[in-house]
């Protein structure tokens, strides 16, 4: 992977998908520092769920149907998701609520959208309970829309919570579910 800085100062953050592993970066873009080229080797862990931990399969109803919805549970914390398709693409309207004693931490940047297959870009719009909106408190909730401006056969959707207990990281709490036959659902919500 070769990255070019578009500025001359700034900061960003790279995250890497292969396969079964995220590696993430901080990238720092500076006049202080010499302009060398390095090579970083980084060895991690499989983030994400294996494929017996794999999450929900959703699928529609009925042929002609105006939805798909899963519900995901995972040690107190409950992810409902509907997935509707527009002419713009798709749109998977969710709820995350936190019924458990823990104070989970949300990363919307380390959230992936596969659309048939492959990772695709999103976008999200989120409302949080909370004061801090990356932190999902006993009680609380969070709801959103996650939108994608294609169609496909089938859209996985995989979030991540992390608990925030002051110790080292520890795994994160997996919210994976895929929606399926969705060229099977009405175009609902637009002027034709």
């Amino acid at each position: 992977m070769v990255m070019r800085a578009q500025q001359r100062v700034g900061e960003t953050q790279v995250h890497v998908w292969a396969q079964d592993m995220l590696v993430a970066f901080g990238v720092l873009v500076t006049r202080a520092l010499p302009q060398t080229a390095d090579f970083v080797l980084v060895r991690g862990k499989s983030v994400l769920p294996g494929p017996a931990q794999r999450g929900v399969q959703a699928f529609p109803d009925r042929q002609g149907a105006a939805s798909v919805r899963a519900r995901v549970e995972r040690e107190g914390v409950v992810l409902d998701a509907e997935v509707v398709r527009r002419r713009s693409g798709l749109e998977v309207v969710y709820r995350l609520r936190n019924g458990s004693a823990a104070v989970y931490r949300l990363d919307p940047v380390r959230s992936v959208v596969w659309l048939d297959g492959k990772p695709v870009e999103f976008g999200i719009v989120r409302s949080s309970e909370s004061a801090d909106p990356m932190v999902l408190p006993p009680g609380s909730g969070e709801s959103g829309v996650v939108m994608v401006s294609s169609s496909g056969k089938w859209l996985r959707l995989l979030l991540a919570l992390y608990r925030e207990d002051g110790r080292t990281p520890a795994a994160p709490l997996w919210f994976d579910v895929t929606f399926s036959a969705l060229d099977r659902l009405v175009v609902v919500g637009e002027r034709r």
